[in-house]
């Protein structure tokens, strides 16, 4: 696992041009520079060189990102930020008493179990599908605990002519893990999912989860497609009608970076 000084050179690059705070969605609430990747740029280069300490006060603003990668995506440089916050985030918690708590909560023993148990609690009823295109069903821990949202989605699936399977075996796709500063648990449920995923017998992978489908898509070694739910639905050209006038809001989270795929309603 890499230290953050092996950033150092990285976060050298970074020209303080100022394009991440035109995209970074906490500096456009906050207005505030330690809340935008140049500004904490500028308080790790001081804990690089030993001017600073990785205080509470850096990781406050270290906190204060939603991981959706646009700064990296405007980024002239190519800097991998949200990589560079993850590691100043882990070596954070490393000494704390904070971080021996988090790495128990998210073990595989306490958290894994306090899904599985949800996922009994909410179980959904298979439902027969049609066996021509594969996909495999992520369905994340948010369906295990409000699956509200599994069961709207497998009651399309059931109208439509596509196989949609999922899997027990798969765990969460390490967010929660990330934020944390939980490094090595997300390599571990990262290495295990990518195993699950490429030994199934699926054309894609399906996701309902902007979080999910950002960090499948930055796992390594996939070799299956990850496709979102919006984006797949936006391919079939549907139109979904309803017995009465309604009105919908879609809330694009910061996940979908700039996707802007739709459905026609």
């Amino acid at each position: 696992m890499k230290q953050l000084n092996d950033f150092a050179k990285d976060i050298n690059k970074c020209s303080k041009c100022g394009l991440c705070q035109a995209v970074c969605p906490i500096y456009k609430i906050t207005g505030n520079d330690c809340a935008v990747s140049k500004g904490k740029f500028v308080m790790l280069e001081g804990v690089i060189k030993g001017d600073l300490k990785l205080s509470k006060t850096i990781n406050k603003y270290l906190e204060m990102c939603l991981k959706c990668g646009k700064c990296s995506d405007f980024c002239p440089s190519g800097i991998d930020v949200c990589k560079i916050f993850n590691t100043a985030k882990a070596e954070y918690i490393k000494d704390k008493p904070e971080g021996n708590l988090v790495k128990f909560i998210e073990s595989k023993l306490v958290f894994d179990n306090l899904i599985n148990i949800f996922g009994k609690l909410n179980r959904t009823k298979p439902l027969p599908y049609n066996d021509n295109t594969t996909l495999l069903f992520f369905k994340g821990c948010a369906n295990k605990i409000f699956p509200s949202s599994e069961r709207a989605l497998k009651k399309l699936f059931s109208k439509l002519p596509y196989n949609l399977i999922d899997s027990d075996k798969i765990k969460c796709c390490g967010v929660p893990f990330l934020s944390s500063g939980n490094i090595e648990r997300y390599e571990t449920v990262q290495e295990y999912n990518t195993n699950i995923i490429n030994n199934s017998n699926c054309d894609y992978i399906l996701t309902d989860c902007a979080s999910c489908l950002a960090a499948l898509k930055n796992y390594e070694n996939i070799n299956k497609p990850i496709i979102d739910i919006i984006e797949f639905l936006s391919c079939l050209d549907l139109e979904f009608k309803f017995q009465r006038h309604i009105r919908v809001t879609f809330h694009k989270p910061c996940h979908f970076n700039n996707y802007d795929a739709f459905i026609k309603l």
